[in-house]
């Protein structure tokens, strides 16, 4: 558990240092329901350029972080580290976005990811879900 506490804390010193570099990226606020927006529901805010993005997720029950590449105008993939009020996690994404990752719009994707509960140092098997988005 301690190690990946430290993974999480690399991940939030990797967005700040990468904060004061905004000039190449333009933010994006979304608005979702899963992981990717930090659990049940939440808000999203990322620094994205053409082909990368970086965000910070606050949602009911919790936060995630993540980088995303977006190698086609309307698919993405990437990691993502998350906590909630029972455990912390880690995982990988694939998203698609119906109208272009660079436009306002809805975004469907497919998370799989491993956690751990909050008093146990044990990794669950894989699982899976689905984040739904619209990005404004």
């Amino acid at each position: 558990m301690k190690s990946f506490i430290s993974k999480i804390k690399f991940a939030i010193l990797l967005v700040a240092l990468c904060s004061p570099a905004a000039s190449w990226a333009e933010f994006k606020s979304s608005v979702g329901l899963g992981l990717q927006f930090g659990g049940v529901i939440g808000w999203q805010g990322a620094l994205q350029s053409e082909n990368h993005k970086l965000y910070l997720s606050v949602g009911a029950p919790g936060i995630s972080i993540g980088y995303g590449f977006l190698p086609h105008n309307k698919v993405s993939v990437g990691v993502n580290s998350f906590a909630t009020l029972l455990a912390l996690g880690y995982g990988t994404f694939l998203n698609f976005h119906f109208r272009g990752h660079q436009r306002s719009g809805f975004l469907v994707g497919f998370d799989l990811f491993q956690a751990a509960l909050f008093d146990s140092d044990d990794l669950d098997e894989i699982r899976y879900s689905i984040s739904l988005g619209y990005t404004f």
